[in-house]
């Protein structure tokens, strides 16, 4: 099967079967009408006096308009939001305006006990205006070590908002003195007031030297609609 591309002009578009008309550019320049268009191409690019790429299947064949060039697209092309396919209300807004996020890090090293604690600097508050409702997303990381040995151990790490406890604790077993791994934990969930969310880490059994060594806590918020 040969194929052929030509640059094209848009001359009319029509909404209801998503076709347009094509000026085809070049030695021999015609109107195709009723070219069909690509699905991944909104209306709001198929207008009048827009430059398009035809691509012809064979011979005679009709053709598909497969991209719209040149110039600056509609704002909502690079920065609407596009829900189910369709783009978002002019008036849909966000408190704040844009979703927001932070990353809090540490290298700090912290001897575990058997009760948690809280994980050096790895606390922050999410504050939010009266009556709203925000989504928020945690990740917490947290690197454990084993510097003396007496018998296995389970490190553990848990995300926090206050003093409830979110999602399960996740663990790391050590087995023999030097052993260290990463433990990770990331939840999703909806607030409807300020709140502060923390790592705390601890030892499972009263054994052994157990240390957390790097955390990190990443926080990413914005209002629920």
């Amino acid at each position: 099967m040969s194929m052929q591309f030509h640059r094209g002009v848009i001359r009319a578009y029509d909404a209801t079967n998503h076709r347009a008309d094509v000026l085809l550019v070049g030695s021999m320049s015609r109107v195709v009408l009723g070219v069909a268009v690509a699905h991944q191409i909104g209306p709001e690019l198929v207008v009048e006096g827009a430059a398009c790429g035809v691509l012809f299947f064979a011979e005679g064949a009709s053709g598909v308009v497969v991209c719209t060039f040149e110039g600056t697209p509609d704002p909502w092309v690079t920065s609407a939001l596009i829900k189910d396919g369709e783009v978002a209300p002019t008036d849909l807004s966000f408190c704040p305006a844009t979703p927001r996020s932070y990353l809090k890090s540490t290298s700090t090293d912290q001897n575990l006990t058997t009760s948690a604690a809280v994980y050096d600097v790895l606390s922050q508050e999410v504050e939010m205006p009266s009556g709203k409702t925000f989504g928020v997303m945690a990740a917490a990381s947290v690197e454990f070590e084993c510097t003396a040995w007496t018998g296995f151990n389970i490190d553990l790490m848990q995300l926090y908002r206050g003093s409830t406890s979110l999602g399960q604790p996740q663990g790391r077993r050590h087995n023999g003195v030097s052993e260290r791994g990463s433990s990770s934990l990331v939840v999703v969930e909806q607030i409807t007031a300020s709140a502060t969310y923390s790592v705390k880490v601890w030892k499972s059994q009263d054994r052994n030297t157990e240390v957390a060594h790097r955390g990190n806590l990443a926080l990413l918020y914005w209002e629920a609609t």
